[in-house]
């Protein structure tokens, strides 16, 4: 319809695929080690357990997780650095208005 004149600039967001099912998590409890990609995964006895994921979309301070985990698992989100495969930890909640889990060391 001739709306938009040479040399001016418009924007667009394209949405290519859309899912409501995904499975997201915090872009920060994700660790890379190499061309794999981890996160550590709180277990029924709160030890901490490393698990390969593979990754799918991501958006701004989030990433879905195509396998490895499942819904309902706790993942750890915070302080990767201080904690080690095998660790015992103590499960705390989120902080209010964060709906991740978090897992702090014990000891």
């Amino acid at each position: 319809e001739g709306l938009l004149k040479p040399g001016l600039f418009m924007t667009v967001d394209l949405v290519l695929a859309t899912r409501s099912d995904a499975l997201i998590v915090p872009e920060e409890a994700l660790l890379l080690r190499g061309q794999k990609e981890y996160l550590y995964l709180v277990q029924d006895n709160n030890q901490i357990k490393r698990v390969a994921v593979q990754t799918g979309q991501r958006r701004p301070g989030e990433i879905e997780i195509v396998q490895g985990v499942q819904a309902g698992d706790t993942i750890v989100v915070n302080g990767l650095q201080k904690i080690r495969e095998g660790q015992q930890v103590k499960p705390q909640q989120a902080a209010q208005g964060d709906s991740s889990p978090t897992a702090g060391t014990q000891g």
